[in-house]
């Protein structure tokens, strides 16, 4: 399963959870603040020329990086994929729940 910017927008929102994903080969790195909104994960000096895209980093990224009010955790890209799949599932559950 890959990730997707939509799964990790919609995490972040449910979790209240700040989520960077960084790609270690290029040091490129976004941020998905805690109501879902895409971020620069690092400063970027005024008027650089940014030559990447949160898809592209996404696509490449090996760390996760969440923090929440209470911890903060780093996590490689199979535990990413891993807590998304059974966040989905917990949701598509409890919606299941909610309808009976």
């Amino acid at each position: 399963m890959s990730i997707s910017l939509q799964e990790l927008r919609k995490f972040a929102i449910q979790e209240q959870t700040e989520i960077k994903f960084r790609d270690d080969s290029t040091d490129h790195c976004w941020m998905v603040s805690r109501d879902g909104i895409v971020k620069f994960g690092t400063s970027k000096p005024w008027g650089e020329r940014v030559d990447h895209t949160p898809e592209s980093t996404l696509a490449l990224a090996d760390e996760f990086s969440l923090t929440s009010l209470e911890n903060e955790r780093l996590l490689t890209r199979a535990q990413m994929t891993q807590l998304l799949a059974d966040a989905l599932t917990k949701t598509a559950t409890s919606r299941g729940d909610d309808e009976s």
